[in-house]
């Protein structure tokens, strides 16, 4: 568990389920996250929540965000895809919309790079992004991630046609 002012990450519970499922059935969230559009049932929300809480596979590391003010879940983020052997990993972060814009998603952004490059030693952070979410961008080039290369008209968004951004960060020395 980490905490900051703002946020407490911590491990994702079975009471997160409805907050999970409204995370993960919110239009704007699913479209910004670049995450699959189908709607996601409780049942299968559940699957996999009780995956993540189960996994043991040692290649990816779920949080909770959660809201020190109101106690919610605020959101998720996470390290998955770990690589032992290369030391890297892939970072996402989703945050429902009524605790974007409030300094949650940079505080764990902050903390959740700490834990990889400090705590299990990792030398590379990599993470998606769209090309039309220039707020997370300038969140991510502020905490040191650069453009690595970009994929061409990779997603869909609103209708249009959008790149996605690979953006790096490597363990400072």
């Amino acid at each position: 568990m980490f905490e900051s002012d703002l946020i407490i990450l911590r491990p994702l519970r079975g009471s997160d389920l409805e907050q999970l499922i409204k995370l993960h059935n919110d239009s704007g969230v699913k479209t910004m996250a670049a995450m699959h559009q189908f709607p996601v049932s409780p049942e299968l929300e559940q699957q996999w929540l009780d995956a993540i809480i189960m996994d043991k596979s040692n290649s990816k590391a779920y949080f909770g965000i959660e809201s020190r003010e109101k106690g919610l879940l605020a959101g998720i983020c996470f390290l998955q895809n770990i690589n032992w052997v290369d030391r890297t990993c892939w970072f996402g972060i989703s945050l429902l919309p009524e605790f974007q814009g409030k300094g949650y998603g940079k505080s764990a952004l902050g903390m959740l790079l700490d834990f990889g490059f400090n705590k299990l030693n990792l030398l590379k952070i990599s993470l998606y992004v769209l090309a039309v979410n220039s707020a997370a961008i300038k969140i991510y080039e502020k905490a040191g991630f650069e453009v690595e290369g970009t994929l061409k008209q990779h997603c869909v968004v609103d209708g249009q046609r959008s790149d996605l951004l690979i953006m790096s960060r490597f363990r400072e020395r």
